[in-house]
Order: C-alpha cells, then structure tokens, then sequence
C-alpha cells in the first residue's frame, strides 16, 4: 500500500475497510514516515475540530444577491447605446457591401451567379437610388446633421462619464 494523504484523511474520518486499516496499520509499524505523516494530519484534525464555526448573519445571502442584482441592472442600463452603435457601423458595412456588389460587373461563367449578382446589383441600386433621393432634401439633412451631434455629444458625455468613475473606484 501506498500512502498519501488521501488514504490519511481517509483514516482519520474513519472511511476505510478493515482490510485498509490493517494494511496501514502494517505500514506505519515499518515506516517511520508514514507514521510521522499520520501524526501530523492527526494533529491538524485535532486543531480543526477546535475551532469555532463563526456563522454568517442571517440577511448576509439577501445581501449578497441584491447587491448582485444592483450590477447587472447597472450593466444592462449601458448596453442600449452601445448597441445602438453598434448597430449603426453594422449597417454602414453592411451598406459599403451592398454598394460594392451592384458596381461590380458581372464577369463570372457561371448563370446562377450572374443572376444572383443581377438580382443583389439591381435591389441595392434601388436602395442607393432611394437614398440619393432622400439625402437630397436639405431637410432630411438637417436632421441627420443634428442626430449626428447627438450622438456624438452622447459618446462625448459617456466616456467622460467612464472616467470619473473610474477615478472615483480608484479612491476606495
């Protein structure tokens, strides 16, 4: 038998066969080791029985989860400008994509590609020909000029609000 400190905290909780037992019985007679190793999680055990179990408060898990819940209602009242940011760069990619499919010339020899690239051309130069259009009204333009400084005095506002906080976690 070999012996770790498994089969010794095993011994000392009283977990093993007898079989077990006598084999590390046998072992510590020879093994001076052994026994030290035996005597020493002994004595640990001894001293961890001793000592008090202090109990937590009895609000301290309704605490702990309300303050749990505080962060995520924090988090989640970030998220929407972010993703609205995010949903605006996806779209412009999504447009520069659309844009360059319905300039690229067909080219392929393959029919089910061709007619692909001539439905995909044809929809997105519809789509570039209704913005052209919209974009052409000098009252559409105001507004996306003044959305755009909205949006951009929001960025403005969140990042120096970032920074205070974190200049505020730095003082605790």
């Amino acid at each position: 038998m070999k012996i770790s400190e498994e089969i010794l905290n095993k011994y000392i909780d009283d977990e093993l066969s007898k079989k077990e037992i006598n084999e590390l019985q046998q072992l510590i007679k020879v093994d001076e080791e052994a026994l030290a190793m035996l005597k020493a999680h002994k004595l640990v055990d001894q001293i961890l029985r001793k000592l008090e179990a202090e109990s937590a408060p009895s609000s301290f898990t309704e605490n702990v989860m309300n303050r749990i819940y505080e962060t995520l209602t924090i988090k989640n009242k970030k998220f929407p400008f972010f993703r609205f940011i995010v949903s605006i760069f996806g779209l412009m990619i999504a447009g520069f994509v659309a844009y360059g499919i319905s300039i690229t010339p067909s080219s392929s020899e393959n029919k089910i590609v061709d007619g692909v690239l001539d439905k995909a051309s044809d929809y997105t130069s519809g789509i570039f020909s209704f913005i052209a259009n919209a974009l052409s009204n000098s009252t559409i333009l105001m507004v996306i000029a003044g959305v755009s400084l909205i949006v951009l005095l929001s960025a403005y506002f969140m990042f120096e609000s970032h920074k205070t906080f974190k200049e505020k976690l730095k003082g605790f």
